[in-house]
Formats: structure tokens, sequence, C-alpha cells
């Protein structure tokens, strides 16, 4: 006869669940308002420094705002150009794979298949395990997709090693070479 979940059908004579006690209020953290939840999001308030101080006394700045488009816009080609450079470098290993392995292929017959079809094993196995190495050996943060870790540092937590030439490095030649090596990962 123990506490159910509102709307499911009980033989018997129906009862509320009780209210379970309020716990203790912790040491530092004030005690709960009735009616009010106890999870509540983050309070996105507006920056509170000296620099958006004075621009707010002084009506805000055109050069400012200039500056944040063009500071855009340079990240914007960064990033792009990255992704274009990740691109190029997959079609080229792909052609030079393919390449390979028609090689092979051309004009064989009976065992000769089987030394084309090892040497595409072979090649995704060699492509895999340096796409590993660039992780281990490379930049560990590079590991994962990294949206965790970007959420976490636009959100104003300290993550180290997250945003480095290093990470960047590891991730793009990580990522060519295991899409490259055919395992099932994006290149986003």
């Amino acid at each position: 006869q123990g506490r159910f979940a509102p709307g499911m059908l009980r033989k018997g004579p129906h009862k509320t669940p009780e209210t379970p006690p309020a716990p203790p209020p912790s040491a530092g953290l004030p005690a709960p308002v009735p009616g009010e939840s106890i999870c509540e999001g983050l309070d996105f308030d507006e920056a509170n420094n000296l620099v958006e101080e004075r621009r707010e006394a002084e009506g805000g700045s055109v050069g400012d705002d200039a500056l944040h488009v063009g500071v855009t816009l340079i990240i914007a080609a960064a990033t792009a150009s990255v992704a274009s450079a990740i691109q190029a470098a997959i079609v080229a290993l792909f052609d030079a794979k393919l390449e390979t392995v028609l090689h092979l292929v051309d004009g064989a017959h009976g065992s000769a298949l089987g030394w084309a079809f090892g040497a595409l094993l072979g090649m995704n196995l060699a492509l895999v395990l340096g796409a590993a190495s660039c992780v281990i050996f490379g930049e560990q943060r590079a590991k994962g997709s990294g949206v965790p870790e970007i959420k976490a540092y636009l959100n104003g937590r300290r993550v180290p090693k997250v945003i480095s030439w290093r990470t960047l490095l590891s991730k793009a030649v990580g990522v060519v070479l295991a899409v490259c090596g055919n395992l099932l990962v994006g290149k986003e």
C-alpha cells in the first residue's frame, strides 16, 4: 500500500501521497521560498564592468560595433578556411586510396583480388591508427565532438587547452584521417 503516481488506477481506498518534508537548509544557502522552484536557470544579467559603463555613458560607439563585426567576419573566414582545407584533404586521400585499389584490381584475377582487398584494409587500418595517434600523442582535448567543452567555455568556465592551435591541428588531422579510414564519424 505504498505511494502511487497521480492518474494511476489503484484498487482500494485512494490516498494521495504525502509531501516529503523540506530538506534542512544548507550552510550558506538561503532557504527556499514557498511556492518557488528550487531549481532555477542561470541569471543572464548584462555585463557589469568599466567598459560597459563607459560605453553606456558615451552613448555607445560606432567604432566598437564595427570592430565586433570585423572580428566576427575574420573568425567566420578562418572557420571556412579550415573546413575547406579539411574537405580538400579528404578528397585527395580518398582519390589516392581509390587509385591504389583500382591499380591492384586492373587485370587482376583470382588471388589478386584478395591482395586488393588486403591493401584497402591495410590503408584503412593505417589511417585509423593515424587518427587515434593524433589524439593520443597530439592533444587529448581533441577527442570527441568538443561541443560540451565549447559550451562550457562560452558559459564562462575555464577549460584548459580547449581553444589552442595544437587542439585545432590534432582535431583537423584526426578528422581527415578518421573519415578517410571509413570510420562512421562526421567531419562537422
